[in-house]
């Protein structure tokens, strides 16, 4: 599952080798299935060793995923209007929020529609934390169910446990470069 999540959140991740410890949503959907929402990325890491390229990725998530106006613009080209991004550090973790819109929750990777229920699937090796739906479990993994409508949905799915995450954090990286305030 933590390649599957990391692929799914790609189009919020930014560059490089960038992947996450938590990510949370916490959405509105509409009547008409529209949604605006805003995704916590918590833990940003390098999956890479190399201490060159962990400083690579860095510079992209800050340049490209904060400041660049090509971001924005890239999730323009998939459905997704974002109005809104944050970096920073939060218990010692680097933290990233992403707020968005949508004309449709289909557009969110992730996420699923049927006749009656808007869902997300989590696989067996990540970890639910917290969830406002109906959760189900199958073959090891769990699926959240909300009632298709208006309403909020909220979510939060750990990919990894502090014990395998400590090599992948850039939260030392980050403070040496950007130091400890919010950007």
């Amino acid at each position: 599952m933590k390649v599957k999540w990391f692929l799914l959140l790609l189009p919020f991740l930014f560059t490089g080798c960038l992947t996450f410890k938590t990510v949370e949503y916490d959405l509105t959907i509409n009547k008409d299935l529209s949604a605006k929402g805003k995704v916590i990325f918590r833990g940003i890491g390098s999956d890479v060793v190399d201490s060159d390229q962990r400083k690579l990725d860095l510079e992209g998530l800050y340049d490209y995923g904060l400041k660049s106006q090509d971001f924005v613009k890239d999730r323009k080209a998939e459905g997704k209007t974002v109005t809104g991004r944050k970096l920073y550090l939060k218990d010692d973790l680097l933290v990233a929020e992403i707020e968005f819109t949508v004309k449709h929750v289909g557009e969110i990777e992730g996420f699923y529609i049927n006749d009656s229920y808007i869902y997300i699937d989590v696989d067996k090796d990540s970890e639910l934390n917290a969830a406002n739906g109906e959760v189900n479990s199958y073959g090891g993994g769990k699926q959240v169910l909300w009632k298709k409508g208006p309403g909020k949905i909220q979510y939060s799915v750990s990919v990894f446990n502090d014990e395998q995450w400590a090599p992948f954090s850039l939260t030392q990286e980050y403070k040496n470069k950007y130091g400890s305030k919010t950007k």
